[in-house]
């Protein structure tokens, strides 16, 4: 009896070691997803379609807003490190981060980028070209110009420029200025040169925009690194009665506001191309997913796609269906 009573304790803690192994291994993985600003339309439709694609197939995630800081993204990469997430996927990160990176790959946290791609500080990198991105808005800018302001002789057209906001999108502000610049052949006194800042907390850049078309007038077009921005510069621009055929405003990302206003759905509009990145959702999804099934036969990987310009002949293809 003391045998059969030992062995029955024994398999009783077999069982309940087993069960324990089984609810640990039932508990979903975590997921920390980090992204420039959450009150952005782009970021904010990208980090909750891919947080909803992510809890479909079970996982668990936490999306976080590091407004561009590098202190605040550091922070983030640590918190979610130590709260034991299976992945962590950050967009725009800049080589600042690499040492807090590496630290978390240390730690076993696998690591998704998207935008730069910073060495030995990921499993997977998802690189949107920004230079080529830039150079598509610069053309289609072009476009217009030759076509519609060319022979204007008050005509002004604006770049903003960026630089504080990583090495991604300096690129793409350089591709676009350096395009339109040179292929539409327009005057250097015609051509303004705005720097964005972050000093004012201007997030949308309306100040900043409005002090530009007070010191430039004649501005009839804007050019931009983000349909945000350049959203932004269409209000201003039709509150102040810029809206005929010749004004012209271009953006990247293909938010659906953007897209809506190129397809002129509420009436016509200044708003005459965007640039889509293809369907990132869906990229990152699937990075994700490979990443946390251990699918990838090789890391790192990195993935390269290029932009599509977005214009009035082509918008269709990438509205949302009604």
């Amino acid at each position: 009896m003391k045998k059969l009573a030992a062995l029955a304790l024994a398999l009783l803690a077999l069982v309940a070691t087993l069960v324990g192994c089984a609810t640990r291994e039932a508990a979903p993985l975590k997921v920390g997803f980090a992204l420039p600003d959450l009150s952005n339309e782009f970021f904010a439709n990208y980090g909750n379609s891919v947080k909803a694609g992510l809890e479909a197939e079970g996982y668990e995630v936490t999306l976080a807003s590091y407004g561009g800081e590098v202190a605040k993204a550091t922070e983030q990469i640590e918190t979610f490190t130590t709260q034991g997430v299976d992945l962590f996927i950050i967009m725009g990160a800049t080589p600042d981060l690499q040492g807090a990176l590496k630290a978390a790959r240390a730690e076993g946290v696998k690591v998704l980028l998207g935008g730069n791609e910073i060495e030995g500080a990921y499993d997977v990198c998802l690189v949107a070209d920004n230079k080529q991105m830039g150079a598509l808005i610069g053309s289609m800018g072009a476009d217009h110009w030759k076509e519609r302001l060319k022979d204007d002789p008050e005509a002004e057209a604006l770049v903003l420029l960026f630089s504080y906001s990583g090495v991604d999108m300096k690129n793409r502000s350089d591709g676009i200025f350096e395009t339109f610049k040179a292929e539409s052949g327009i005057p250097e006194e015609k051509l303004r040169a705005i720097e964005w800042t972050t000093d004012s907390g201007d997030t949308t850049g309306r100040t900043l925009l409005e002090n530009a078309f007070t010191k430039y007038p004649n501005i009839k077009m804007v050019l931009s690194i983000s349909d945000a921005i350049s959203l932004t510069a269409m209000n201003v621009m039709k509150a102040s009665g810029k809206t005929g055929d010749e004004y012209a405003v271009y953006g990247s990302d293909a938010t659906i506001q953007s897209l809506l206003e190129i397809a002129e759905v509420n009436g016509p509009s200044i708003y005459r191309g965007t640039v889509s990145m293809g369907d990132i959702v869906a990229q990152t999804l699937e990075s994700a997913s490979k990443l946390l099934k251990n699918e990838y036969p090789t890391l790192p990987y990195r993935n390269e796609g290029p932009g599509v310009p977005v214009t009035a002949e082509n918008v269709s293809q990438f509205l949302p269906p009604q």
